[in-house]
């Protein structure tokens, strides 16, 4: 009997269809998922997408994700344009888009977890295998997942310099007050 890996199917719609209805959910969602992180390869590849086009800080919607795909060449494996559409009618509620991008992390983890531990099995079998080799190579491993779940992205300097330093020019020239007005103009 072979068993289904570890994957919630729904809960990758739904965090797909709330990116697409609600694009200000991207930043909170690529800090717990990559796109390697999805059961389904066409999910991958739609998620994949919108990183791009969000790197890019292009629109997040149905047509731009659909462009992208086709632009790369990956909208057939992705299942066509309307399948993209369709992943706006899963999403029960865009508010919980955190909560499923959780689920399929941690689905995501187990899969990883079931590979490490049959590639640790498979290391212990061999007969010339050195049981501090397989003990240091077992914990790297687990490790090696942990760090993954628990890390955040990193971007480089050169990407948001130029945005922040954007920032930074207009708070300067007091076009808008950076704090709460308070209707004195001396000190707003």
């Amino acid at each position: 009997m072979k068993m289904l890996p570890p994957q919630n199917i729904d809960a990758e719609k739904s965090v797909l269809g709330a990116i697409l209805t609600e694009q200000s959910v991207m930043l909170d969602i690529m800090e717990i998922l990559r796109p390697e992180d999805f059961y389904r390869a066409d999910h991958g590849l739609i998620f994949s997408a919108m990183v791009r086009l969000f790197m890019q800080t292009k629109p997040i919607d149905v047509i731009t994700v659909t462009e992208e795909l086709t632009a790369s060449g990956e909208i057939a494996k992705a299942g066509g344009p309307q399948y993209v559409i369709s992943l706006t009618e899963d999403v029960p509620i865009v508010s919980n888009a955190l909560q499923y991008a959780a689920i399929v992390s941690d689905k995501a983890t187990q899969r990883r977890l079931i590979k490490a531990g049959g590639d640790i099995a498979r290391a212990s079998y061999a007969p010339e295998g050195d049981v501090n080799g397989l003990l240091e190579m077992a914990e790297k491993t687990i490790f090696d997942i942990s760090q993954g779940r628990n890390s955040k992205s990193y971007a480089r300097i050169s990407d948001i310099l130029p945005q922040v330093y954007e920032e930074i020019s207009e708070l300067s020239q007091g076009k808008d007050v950076s704090g709460i007005p308070t209707g004195f103009l001396d000190l707003d």
